[in-house]
């Protein structure tokens, strides 16, 4: 019996390697049904259609970024919480670069691609709970005042640059990121 676990994951490996190769744009339910071995009747029983092969590959990205920066030790102080989700980029990152890379066009096509409107919803909460977060830091006096979306900037920026042009980050280099990322907006 065929597990329907493996056939999922086949569909978004197979859709991740192709909208990598030839752009989302240009690649089609055959060409993704083809490149995993399953039929386009699978891929229909999982998805309702290439939008949504692309939104589970989004919230896996999300997931193993969530969960690297679990695995990251912490309390709940703005400077352990600002490092470990830097630190949890950079691992999840450097692990899975190709995801990485979709993860990223995708927060870009969010924003003019209504076929992507859950994935720039999902971005507007998450920038929405880090501003609220942000500024609740800078009331305990723990971050420096100024606008969450240049914190954002200072906090991350550094890091998806680097994953933008290096396949995998060596620890020394995560770690200054990590440091700079709270350097950056610390009171």
């Amino acid at each position: 019996m065929v597990n329907e676990n493996n056939i999922y994951q086949s569909i978004l490996d197979a859709g991740l390697e192709l909208f990598l190769e030839q752009g989302y744009t240009s690649t089609s339910i055959v060409q993704i049904s083809n490149k995993s071995g399953t039929t386009t009747g699978s891929i229909h029983h999982f998805f309702k259609g290439k939008p949504d092969i692309a939104v589970a590959l989004w919230d896996q990205a999300v997931a193993g970024w969530t969960r690297e920066t679990r695995n990251t030790l912490q309390t709940a102080s703005a400077e352990d919480t600002i490092k470990a989700s830097v630190n949890g980029l950079l691992r999840w990152g450097s692990a899975n670069p190709d995801l990485f890379r979709l993860f990223e066009e995708l927060k870009v096509k969010a924003q003019t691609t209504e076929d992507f409107k859950t994935i720039r919803q999902e971005m507007e909460n998450v920038n929405l709970q880090g501003k609220a977060l942000y500024a609740t830091w800078h009331a305990l006096g723990a971050v420096k005042p100024i606008p969450w979306s240049l914190a954002s900037a200072l906090i991350v920026g550094p890091a998806y640059t680097l994953l933008s042009t290096e396949r995998t980050v060596p620890d020394k280099d995560r770690a200054f990121l990590v440091k700079m990322a709270w350097e950056a907006v610390r009171k």
